[in-house]
């Protein structure tokens, strides 16, 4: 008598003793014999258990620390975003202002997420205009598992602080008694 043999065999990951099993490797394979010791095997098969997300993480960046000029004045022309990350077939991120607009991409592929240092350009080497930006970074394993994260108020200031000078005075005489000396 032959046996009806189901299209889909579908396993929820739970073993023998009812517990999910740990990430890893596992093979499979299908095996059936008859009542005359007749058998047949398929080929082996893997598969991967990844009930772990991906992780990041971002350094904190001091409020003041987060404010910049890339103006090639030689200060704060640069920032500064000091990242870690488990290993990952692709990382993306984008530099983003308040409005959601992208202005730099970032990708790494078969590996984890480096430091990165903003100049302040965008994908095409231009400055960005003074404003708000957001950095933003997230990857998706095999597995359908996800990580988001945002380093929020990243702001560029280009315009330069106001100053004036004015002189009262435009001779004095220092040390002389009675004469203009302050």
């Amino acid at each position: 008598k032959g046996v009806d043999i189901p299209e889909i065999i579908r396993w929820d990951g739970i073993g023998d003793n009812g517990e999910v099993v740990p990430d890893g490797f596992y093979r499979f394979y299908m095996k059936a014999w008859d009542d005359n010791e007749n058998v047949s095997e398929t080929e082996r098969y893997g598969l991967v258990i990844d009930n772990t997300a991906p992780e990041i993480e971002i350094d904190e960046i001091a409020d003041q620390d987060k404010i910049f000029s890339p103006n090639n004045d030689g200060n704060k022309d640069e920032l500064q975003i000091s990242q870690d990350g488990s290993s990952e077939d692709v990382w993306s991120a984008v530099i983003k202002s308040a409005d959601g607009r992208v202005y730099k991409n970032y990708q790494w592929q078969n590996g984890s997420p480096e430091s990165i240092v903003w100049d302040g350009k965008d994908d095409k080497k231009l400055l960005v205009p003074d404003g708000v930006y957001f950095y933003y970074i997230e990857a998706k394993d095999r597995a359908g598992n996800v990580v988001e994260k945002e380093l929020a108020n990243l702001i560029i200031n280009t315009q330069s602080t106001p100053i004036s000078l004015t002189v009262d005075a435009s001779y004095f005489a220092p040390g002389i008694d009675g004469a203009r000396n302050k």
